[in-house]
């Protein structure tokens, strides 16, 4: 990647920090254009060791480059008393903390262009999801220029950024959890752990590769369950816990937290 104008200054080098440099580095970005500021030296050390980057627990001025502001929402208002004067106005701030929006994002940083981003985990294997907001064109651009080798970049309206922190941010954790718990199953009817694994590994698999092509997903079930048959004997287990009603209540209440954070940083 040619990327002699990215100059990219994490600011906390936390799990999603360290998935964003990990995917940056797997497509090909400079480990030199890139520090790390956090006041872990022991997190630091680590992802330096793991990707070359530099790593300081001291903020100095960022005079040029882009911001990237990865902390927990409890630890902005903090960050802010630390950077704000440091940072010039020629730096572009992108901002990845779940409630703060926009517009609080624009009223901090005065004189800076802001964006706004929401990502996944799964940026870390360049298979993540950006939800991405800002006022400005150039900066949209220049953030998909970066970023896009790290998964699928959605332009979206900051009304929606609650429900894709949901989704999408929370997601994969609640994917990981119900495989696990499909591991556990097949170990509890007769299989070993490493058969039961291998199974529902490659079951996701085959599946994540399938509807790559297909998303007609009531015709896909039909594919697989047979009138009277095993798949639909475990399908009218589902239904009958309401499956699909925890699922939409799974993403509610992830969607009010974040609202809720959102409405503390107001």
């Amino acid at each position: 990647m040619q990327n002699n104008n990215y100059k990219l200054n994490f600011l906390g080098g936390g799990n999603i920090a360290k998935a964003l440099i990990i995917g940056l580095i797997n497509s090909g970005f400079l480990s030199d254009d890139i520090k790390v500021y956090d006041i872990d030296s022991e997190k630091l050390n680590s992802l330096s060791k793991l990707t070359g980057v530099k790593g300081s627990t001291e903020l100095t001025d960022i005079k040029d480059g882009y911001a990237i502001l990865c902390v927990k929402p409890k630890d902005y208002p903090d960050l802010v008393l630390e950077i704000k004067n440091k940072i010039s106005e020629n730096v572009l701030i992108l901002s990845c903390i779940a409630g703060i929006d926009l517009n609080i994002l624009e009223k901090t940083f005065t004189n800076n262009v802001c964006l706004r981003f929401m990502p996944n985990m799964l940026v870390e294997n360049n298979a993540g999801f950006f939800g991405v907001i800002s006022k400005s064109k150039d900066l949209l651009q220049d953030f998909n220029k970066i970023f896009a080798p790290l998964g699928h970049i959605m332009e979206v309206e900051e009304s929606k950024f609650d429900v894709i922190t949901a989704t999408s941010g929370s997601g994969p954790a609640w994917v990981y959890s119900y495989i696990h718990d499909l591991i556990k199953a097949g170990m509890d009817n007769g299989l070993s752990e490493d058969e039961s694994r291998l199974i529902v590994q490659s079951l996701f698999i085959g599946v994540v590769n399938n509807i790559e092509f297909d998303t007609n997903f009531e015709e896909l079930i039909k594919q697989v369950a047979s009138p009277g048959g095993t798949t639909e004997a475990g399908l009218d287990i589902m239904s009958k816990n309401k499956l699909s009603e925890i699922i939409n209540e799974v993403i509610l209440e992830a969607s009010n937290r974040s609202k809720e954070l959102r409405e503390d940083n107001n």
